[in-house]
């Protein structure tokens, strides 16, 4: 009986993930690799409909496997959004609310003279009772493998924990950080390790197509579009980053027996609601994520989710589709009766908050099926994605029982949350990180939050 069917009927018959011979005896588990790609819209994707060869390597990876359509995030920075990808928890739950962003704009109106001094900033750390992922899969023998591309997701607030070897290519040498290049590089230098005996879990955040945006050849066009010029420069960094991880994976030897998942934490608007980034807002071009799953050997290929789902779900994926203890405190679910095609993802109301100015502003989204529920200090929004993907026009004076029953949700939801024991870290910024922030667009500038 080959590895699939096993597999399949191991699934069918227990939803608990474990790996059975026919024989009795557990066998060896998959490769996994989870990459992250900061700021990636899907609508900008060949696997997800874009007419520009932006993708080729991750539309391949989309066709052997299982490429969810609705992919949202719990929020629309960085930061929280990673933690609930490593927690399977809103960030209400894991309490990292904030990024860096919010927090050298504090410093400097509590005493900081210039951009340049010192400053020393709280950050919440992820809680340390709250088992991440690459703790899971460390605790279950893997050997762990992490490296990170953008300031707010390394050993700072606790995003290092569970691997072994982890690289941070943050700082004023890298710039925005790391290009996917650099990052091969180091992979190279793990290689003797990662092809070791043991199974091996990879992270992989990269933030190339983070502005700001380093011209690659061959370049696209500029069309007439609002922000042209900007779309084809994203794009462009899409194109390289796409062209690395095909290299990345022919030289780690990714097979039909390796798990990759591919997700993002958030978008990035090119004028939808007025604005260039990824500012105070939780609209569609901002929470919807890229979340594709690609196992060849057990996984269906060529299928498509099309029901919403989130970046927590794939924590409680992972642990099932691997056969790791699944955590039952996560607001996230499991997706991996949905990939085999034996179910369809539960229907739920999806959350999402945004925070601004250390958190005397905030935006709260609820969304379930096609409404979409936003509320922020002047009141509610409503939107029907079925019509209105874009969210071009609030009818929440024509849907008054909607914008109530996903209110209610929304109160219920932020009156049982509670976080789980984060505690706060001291971290000094001192010229060289505040001039690293400075390169990733980290200013208040523009007005708006962190990238």
């Amino acid at each position: 009986m080959n590895r699939r069917l096993v597999w399949l009927a191991t699934l069918a018959l227990a939803l608990v993930g474990t790996f059975v011979a026919c024989g009795g005896k557990e066998e060896r588990k998959p490769n996994v690799v989870l990459i992250l790609v900061d700021t990636l819209r899907p609508d900008h994707l060949q696997a997800y409909g874009y007419q520009r060869p932006t993708s080729p390597f991750l539309s391949g990876l989309a066709q052997r496997g299982v490429l969810c359509e609705r992919a949202f995030s719990a929020s629309t920075w960085t930061a929280p959004s990673t933690a609930s990808l490593f927690t399977g928890l809103y960030p209400n739950q894991h309490g990292i609310t904030e990024g860096f962003f919010v927090h050298r704009k504090r410093a400097e109106r509590d005493g900081a003279e210039s951009a340049a001094e010192e400053a020393s900033v709280a950050l919440n750390r992820l809680p340390e009772g709250v088992p991440t992922v690459p703790e899971l899969f460390e605790r279950a023998g893997y050997a762990t493998f992490g490296a990170s591309c953008n300031v707010n997701v390394t050993s700072r607030i606790g995003f290092d924990r569970g691997f072994g070897q982890f690289a941070d290519f943050t700082g004023p040498q890298y710039g925005k950080g790391a290009n996917a290049e650099q990052v091969l590089a180091q992979l190279r230098t793990w290689k003797p390790e990662i092809a070791g005996e043991r199974p091996y879990f990879l992270y992989l955040h990269f933030n190339d197509v983070h502005s700001p945006w380093t011209p690659h050849k061959p370049a696209f066009p500029v069309d007439n579009q609002a922000y042209g010029s900007e779309r084809s420069q994203y794009d462009g960094e899409l194109r390289f980053l796409d062209r690395t991880l095909e290299q990345i994976s022919r030289e780690l030897g990714w097979n039909d027996d390796t798990l990759v998942v591919v997700v993002s934490d958030h978008g990035e608007e090119f004028g939808e609601h007025g604005a260039l980034g990824h500012g105070y807002s939780v609209h569609n071009e901002l929470m919807r994520i890229v979340m594709l799953y690609s196992w060849p050997a057990v996984l269906p290929q060529g299928r498509r989710i099309v029901q919403p789902v989130s970046i927590l779900d794939v924590l409680p994926t992972l642990a099932q589709l691997v056969g790791l203890d699944v955590p039952q405190d996560r607001s996230g679910v499991s997706l991996a009766p949905s990939l085999a095609g034996r179910a369809e993802p539960p229907e739920r109301t999806l959350f999402a908050l945004r925070l601004k100015e250390g958190g005397t502003r905030q935006l709260w989204a609820a969304q379930r099926g096609n409404w979409k529920l936003i509320l922020s200090g002047i009141g509610a929004q409503l939107y029907d994605h079925s019509i209105d993907p874009l969210e071009r026009k609030d009818v929440s004076r024509e849907h008054p029982e909607t914008v109530e029953r996903l209110l209610g949700e929304l109160r219920e939801f932020r009156a049982g949350s509670h976080v789980r024991g984060g505690t706060k870290v001291d971290v000094e910024l001192d010229a060289d990180a505040i001039k690293a922030l400075e390169q990733l667009g980290y200013t208040d500038k523009a007005g708006d939050g962190d990238k």
